[in-house]
């Protein structure tokens, strides 16, 4: 709690204008909110670039994606893209397909559903680092509310009281000298 006279508004300061000829403080600096000014790294497709754009500026944003996530995330953005390509050619063949062998005709799985299984579980697990789910999304969040803006001030050992006892053995040998009591 401040003491003294509250401060006029800033609007209603200019109004007055400055009476007293004193140097008002300078206006803070806005800075922008972090929107697209991470870019995509490593050998990335227009299409990946595409997908890059639509969800990296609201994860820069949340403070969920830094640079030193920009390879992860290209890498995200790309599988992506080349899920949905598959996801295309699955569509159009089918995921099985007929081979004939000596036994007669058979169905097998098409070779692109494994990779499209495969693609998802990777994609899955990378939405999960990004807080690309609601629910990791919340976990995330919740773990950047919980970190310290600060370094925590470390109490001394006098003002947290007497140091418990070692226990067992282990203890008594980890003990600083002078405290086998």
């Amino acid at each position: 709690m401040t003491r003294g006279r509250r401060p006029d508004p800033e609007g209603l300061q200019d109004i007055k204008g400055n009476p007293g000829k004193r140097k008002r403080p300078a206006a803070p600096v806005v800075t922008e909110t972090p929107g697209a000014t991470l870019k995509p790294i490593g050998k990335v497709t227009p299409a990946a670039v595409a997908v890059w754009r639509s969800l990296a500026p609201e994860l820069e944003r949340m403070n969920i994606l830094r640079a030193t996530d920009r390879l992860a995330f290209s890498r995200y953005c790309q599988d992506v893209v080349t899920y949905w390509d598959i996801a295309a050619k699955l569509r159009r063949e089918g995921h099985t397909y007929l081979t004939e062998t000596v036994h007669g005709k058979m169905k097998r799985i098409n070779p692109l559903f494994l990779i499209e299984e495969r693609l998802g579980n990777r994609l899955t697990a990378l939405e999960d680092r990004f807080g690309l789910s609601p629910q990791t999304r919340q976990q995330l969040l919740l773990r950047l509310a919980g970190q310290p803006t600060q370094l925590p001030l470390a109490l001394t050992p006098a003002a947290e009281g007497p140091a418990p006892p070692p226990s067992g053995p282990i203890g008594i040998l980890s003990a600083p000298p002078g405290r086998l009591n």
